[in-house]
């Protein structure tokens, strides 16, 4: 049970790490939109189509895969769909079922036939239309084949995700890679967040939405501007602190990510 002792002891304790706590420091000044591109099947990659440092725009080349199985399948992919001879044939086998029961059907009105030929045409015709419908039900199945085969083909081109800067390349072309492998590191420096536990004093005198000052350690070394994104509605009771963070504009990508920032209470 918790005595009056062990909880006099939490406060000496958590006012002792408020103490020792850098005041007013953050986590870091980080990019949030990064990724790391990894191969999309196993297989040979056969380029990287980009050098570190280099910006991209959504949807540039990064690195290509070897294609070759792949396109073999998207050929076999296309032969499976052109069924238009047999398409062909499958109506006219309709038309000569369909034409010659209606000839048995005027003969018989005359009694120059049976029941059972005409019986046999009728069913003649059904299995004309049974083919024809299967082929029809093959040829989607194959169209969907194809877009599939096309789309694996596709993702064997890998492309930027989204607008940065490639910060690092993990592999080189002629390497077997799995799923697991690493291609490169990308990374948008145009915006970074600053993650900052701020001490319960300045709880509920923050406004979300506006530029506050914010003093860069190194290697910025100089006070930037932050607009306030997030105010955690949390407070961490060892630490007496509360989570924000800050967004701090860097279009020219001048400033690196990862430094840390310490807040300053005037706006």
């Amino acid at each position: 049970p918790t005595t009056d002792r062990t909880r006099r002891c939490r406060l000496v304790l958590g006012a002792a790490l408020f103490e020792r706590r850098p005041p007013h420091f953050s986590i870091g000044a980080h990019t949030t939109v990064r990724a790391t591109i990894s191969a999309p099947i196993e297989g040979v990659l056969v380029e990287i189509a980009v050098r570190e440092g280099q910006v991209v725009a959504v949807g540039d080349v990064l690195a290509r895969m070897d294609d070759s199985v792949a396109r073999a399948s998207v050929r076999a992919a296309e032969a499976a769909t052109k069924k238009e001879a047999a398409l062909a044939h499958a109506e006219t086998e309709i038309k000569l079922a369909r034409s010659y029961l209606k000839r048995l059907e005027v003969t018989n009105r005359a009694g120059a036939t049976t029941p059972a030929a005409i019986d046999q045409a009728a069913a003649r015709l059904d299995q004309a239309r049974s083919a024809r419908d299967a082929m029809l039900e093959q040829r989607v199945a194959a169209l969907r084949s194809l877009e599939l085969e096309k789309t694996r083909l596709a993702r064997l081109v890998v492309k930027a995700p989204f607008a940065g800067r490639v910060l690092r390349i993990h592999s080189r072309a002629g390497e077997s890679l799995t799923t697991q492998s690493k291609l490169l590191f990308l990374a948008s420096l145009q915006t970074l967040d600053a993650e900052i536990n701020l001490p319960v004093e300045f709880y509920g005198k923050l406004v979300k939405g506006q530029e506050y000052s914010l003093s860069a350690g190194a290697p910025v070394n100089a006070t930037l501007r932050g607009r306030l994104r997030v105010i955690e509605p949390t407070i961490d009771s060892t630490s007496l602190t509360f989570r924000c963070v800050f967004e701090i504009e860097n279009p020219e990508e001048r400033l690196p990510s990862g430094f840390a920032v310490r807040f300053t209470p005037n706006p």
